[in-house]
């Protein structure tokens, strides 16, 4: 077994990744349609399978922490 081979080998290889590394793409974020304007009650449910006031039940549990 050669140690020394595999830490050259490693050293290597971060040297490698070194020379390669391709910097990512900033992150853009899109601006989100406002769902509950833009739907109908019908369409909501068609299109979420949820009612508009069962998703505003859950987002008012889920906003108030001590609602369990």
């Amino acid at each position: 077994m050669d140690i020394p081979e595999e830490i050259t080998d490693d050293e290597d290889f971060l040297e490698l990744i070194t020379i390669v590394h391709i910097p990512r793409l900033p992150k853009t974020y899109k601006q989100r349609p406002g769902n509950f304007r833009i739907w109908n009650d019908t369409q909501f449910l068609q299109r979420f399978r949820l009612s508009k006031s069962t998703v505003r039940s859950i987002i008012d549990k889920k906003s108030c922490p001590h609602a369990r």
